[in-house]
């Protein structure tokens, strides 16, 4: 898995297995097939496609979009979770401010 610190310009597409520990500036897509761990900050949205796996430890300032993939969420989520079609774990430590919506 690529690990990459610091301040991350956005929109950032994942497509394969990348962990991020910092700040990414927008949005993140992450593919299917890919996996992608967050250890810090999104200050957008975070879209999991059909066949994507996601962790997310921090803060997304956005929603999670779960179109199919997995994810689970240990941290705050400012916007909303969906989980059309989907494999949600939200941890009961998190704080989801949005809620969460299928």
């Amino acid at each position: 898995m690529q690990v990459i610190s610091g301040q991350i310009e956005a929109p950032l597409l994942v497509s394969s297995a990348l962990e991020v520990r910092g700040t990414v500036a927008g949005s993140v897509t992450v593919q299917s097939g890919a996996d992608f761990v967050l250890r810090g900050v999104c200050r957008g949205n975070v879209r999991i496609a059909y066949g994507g796996r996601a962790q997310l430890w921090g803060v997304v300032e956005g929603d999670v979009v779960n179109e199919g993939g997995t994810v689970s969420i240990w941290g705050i989520v400012e916007g909303v979770v969906h989980g059309t079609r989907a494999t949600s774990h939200v941890s009961s430590d998190s704080l989801v401010r949005g809620g969460v919506r299928e």
